[in-house]
């Protein structure tokens, strides 16, 4: 059986390497992109498993990239961060639960790695 895989979208790289080592360790194959318009370049050649997105980066906003998750009919599951006040994250949780996106979560920056590796499990609880 294949790794899951999980890619991170956050323009943070301290940030997009601590998701993508507690990913690791929980068995997936994780891969960081630095924006969304990066993001959406790999989404044309295959779909992860999970998405970890920052809802604010430069080139694209995380409203922006939600809509092109939308678009492409996105079927990973989602987990939004941000380091902005939660009612920006309610914000993008409620348009992309609006449009039909799989929005597992949201964690507020600075995160707890508990609360990351919950989502982290929860959002593929089979591998």
């Amino acid at each position: 059986m294949s790794k899951p895989t999980l890619v991170i979208a956050d323009d943070e790289m301290d940030i997009a390497l601590l998701v993508q080592s507690r990913a690791a360790l929980q068995g997936f194959e994780a891969r960081i992109v630095a924006d969304g318009k990066e993001l959406m370049r790999v989404l044309s050649d295959s779909e992860p498993d999970v998405i970890v997105l920052d809802i604010v980066m430069p080139n694209m906003d995380g409203i922006e990239v939600l809509n092109g998750l939308v678009a492409r009919d996105c079927q990973a599951i989602i987990i939004l961060i941000s380091g902005y006040d939660g009612r920006y994250i309610r914000i993008a949780n409620d348009f992309g639960l609006g449009r039909g996106l799989n929005i597992l979560g949201a964690l507020t920056k600075p995160f707890r790695l508990k609360e990351l590796d919950a989502l982290l499990t929860k959002a593929y609880p089979e591998k």
